[in-house]
């Protein structure tokens, strides 16, 4: 009976430490590795770009972006935190998965997880640091959004989902009893 509860254990832990090494991969990987400038700027023209884009400007750490003048960095720039938004927020359901064994009150388990993907969050600025990559803590601000909104989400489909078969369960009951 343990090796299967064991088991089961590293099955729902397994997601976690694939994404955690998965952020840390990302994360040790130069700028200039990651860009999509040079793919911006092979496949669209940034006249055509620039006239698409709201006249818009974004101020985010040292940087001013603005999207008419600079609109391959804006959207750069847009992609990169829709990512942090995605990786984290994923990481944050993986970890949220990996706390299932441990029965956790939704209270608990929501904020267990938020508080891994900030500590995991700050390592990986940390991270980037040491490798020369710009470290902020607004980043750790965006990958903590993207965590509460994905788990969010998540745990809003999951109850749907426990509500619709409770219903079905529930609505085949009463066909029987008929």
């Amino acid at each position: 009976m343990k090796e299967i509860k064991f088991s089961r254990t590293i099955v729902y832990f397994l997601p976690f430490f694939l994404w955690v090494a998965l952020i840390f991969h990302l994360s040790s990987q130069p700028y200039q590795k990651q860009t999509i400038l040079p793919f911006l700027r092979q496949h669209f023209n940034e006249n055509a770009v620039s006239k698409a884009l709201p006249d818009i400007t974004i101020h985010y750490h040292t940087s001013v972006i603005p999207a008419k003048q600079k609109p391959f960095q804006f959207i750069e720039f847009i992609f990169r935190k829709c990512a942090h938004l995605f990786v984290y927020g994923m990481f944050a359901v993986t970890v949220y998965i990996a706390l299932v064994p441990f029965r956790l009150r939704l209270f608990f388990g929501f904020a267990a997880s938020l508080a891994t993907v900030t500590c995991i969050a700050l390592l990986d600025e940390w991270n980037q640091k040491s490798i020369q990559r710009t470290s902020t803590i607004e980043d750790v601000a965006v990958d903590v959004t993207g965590g509460a909104i994905c788990l969010i989400i998540g745990i809003a489909i999951y109850r749907c989902f426990i509500l619709l078969n409770h219903l079905r369960n529930r609505q085949s009951t009463d066909i029987t009893k008929q």
